[in-house]
């Protein structure tokens, strides 16, 4: 009795390895080291609670969206500018529609389920569209003149970016290294508008 029992045993397990090994287990994968942006170091403004990030060279310094009038000036003293998630209704306000331009920085909308260019429009509300989803956490824009500037208004051309979580998966190594790749994007745009100033001899 407790050999055939014993064979049983054997049979079914057996039978459980076969069936198993026809198979395939889908392991997703969380996350991933990526490199961190180790090039010059940044001076950012942001409207919302700075993000905590990898990199000790990139500061935050916290702004209002009235401190958008500055335009030009805040410019000459930060890289690109940062809306968080709180923020975004408030960021598809008409009135900011155009201080988005002035600023000639690169802007940034963290979390937002509205494409970039949603918020240079200035006569539709946030609520206005239903939410987009297309993969990207961080979605952003520069407005800058195209060509020789001039007019009035001068003809503005823009430029897009988005960046997207590894797999998908919101979690605090993918939210940084998200960071990181808009780090590269802000240091590019910077030393760009650099060499156009250097050749031109007018600030951009």
């Amino acid at each position: 009795m407790i050999a055939m029992k014993a064979s049983k045993l054997i049979l079914f397990l057996a039978s459980l390895v076969v069936l198993l090994a026809g198979c395939t287990f889908e392991v997703i994968q969380q996350s991933v080291d990526t490199p961190l942006y180790k090039g010059q170091s940044l001076n950012l403004v942001v409207i919302g609670d700075p993000p905590i990030v990898r990199e000790r060279h990139v500061t935050f310094t916290e702004i209002t969206f009235e401190d958008l009038k500055k335009g030009a000036e805040l410019a000459s003293h930060y890289d690109a500018v940062f809306i968080m998630k709180e923020h975004l209704r408030e960021a598809a306000e008409g009135q900011y529609a155009k201080r988005y331009g002035e600023t000639r920085l690169p802007i940034f909308f963290v979390e937002s389920k509205q494409p970039a260019a949603f918020f240079t429009l200035e006569d539709v509300e946030y609520d206005t569209f239903a939410d987009i989803y297309d993969g990207m956490y961080i979605k952003g824009f520069l407005l800058h003149p195209e060509g020789q500037p001039g007019g009035d208004p001068p003809v503005m051309a823009r430029q897009d970016w988005g960046f997207g979580l590894y797999n998908d998966i919101v979690n605090d190594t993918n939210v940084k290294d998200v960071y990181s790749r808009v780090f590269e994007t802000i240091a590019s745009n910077k030393n760009d508008k650099k060499q156009k100033s250097d050749l031109t001899g007018n600030p951009r």
